[in-house]
C-alpha cells in the first residue's frame, strides 16, 4: 500500500511540472462572433518569445484580409491575458 501511495504521489508532482513546461508560441485560430453584424470572424495570433524571453503576439483578422496589428501578452499564474490596443480588444 505504501508503494502504491509513493507512485501516485510521484505521478501527481511529474504531471504538475509536465504542464509547466508547455509554450504558448506558436500559430493560434479561432473566430470572433460578431452578434451586430451576426457572423464570424476568422482570427489568427501569432505567438513568439523576444531574444529577452518575454511573449510578444501579432493578431491577424483572416476575414477583413487585414495587416498584423501588435497584441500584447500578461501571465500571471495559469491566467493568461491577450490584449489587441489596436482594435480595442
Amino acid at each position: 500500500m505504501k508503494t502504491f501511495v509513493n507512485r501516485v504521489i510521484a505521478l501527481a508532482v511529474l504531471s504538475g511540472t509536465a504542464l509547466f513546461g508547455q509554450s504558448l508560441t506558436g500559430t493560434w485560430q479561432g473566430t470572433l462572433q460578431i452578434p451586430q453584424a451576426n457572423r464570424e470572424l476568422r482570427t489568427v495570433i501569432k505567438i513568439s518569445t523576444t531574444p529577452g524571453d518575454t511573449l510578444q503576439a501579432q493578431f491577424y483578422s483572416i476575414d477583413q484580409n487585414s495587416p498584423a496589428i501588435p497584441a500584447t501578452i500578461t501571465v500571471q499564474g495559469p491566467n493568461i491575458k491577450i490584449s489587441v490596443p489596436g482594435i480595442g480588444g
